[in-house]
């Protein structure tokens, strides 16, 4: 009798743990993207003031990335992620001069991204300048399938 009870409700603890499971959403998305040659290459004259948004599609996913324009010289590229809530799909937002991280709240003065410190900054995305246009390889756009899976 005693294990039947034991078996009885260590099944309904794992009925209530499965339930409360939750599903990971897909990464939202945005301009979407495609590479040519392999490089996606946006024109430099198509991006906002300060952060632009963009979604690569590798594998059924949306990898999502940003352009910020730091000063019209100073243009840098970055996943819509951070090492600590990239699993939470969630990315970042721009309010006025702030890149804010959407699930805890941190925020980064765009005016002074050098000071940019700690797991809630967005991770570098190495991109190339070139006569107009940003370009940044393919490869590393599907390096970076393992932040939104």
């Amino acid at each position: 009798m005693r294990t039947r009870k034991f078996t009885i409700t260590y099944f309904i603890l794992l009925l209530l743990l499965l339930a409360s499971c939750k599903k990971t959403k897909p990464a939202p998305e945005y301009r979407v993207v495609k590479a040519k040659d392999g490089y996606v290459t946006i024109a430099i004259d198509s991006l906002e003031d300060r952060v632009s948004l963009f979604t690569y599609k590798y594998k059924g996913q949306n990898i999502n990335f940003m352009i910020i324009r730091f000063s019209p010289e100073r243009i840098e590229t970055y996943l819509d992620a951070d090492y600590l809530c990239y699993k939470d799909k969630l990315g970042f937002k721009a309010e006025a001069d702030r890149l804010i991280c959407v699930h805890h709240g941190f925020s980064f003065d765009l005016n002074h991204p050098e000071s940019w410190r700690g797991n809630h900054v967005p991770i570098p995305l190495n991109s190339i300048r070139d006569d107009g246009f940003i370009k940044i390889k393919e490869e590393l756009l599907k390096k970076a399938y393992r932040f939104f899976r």
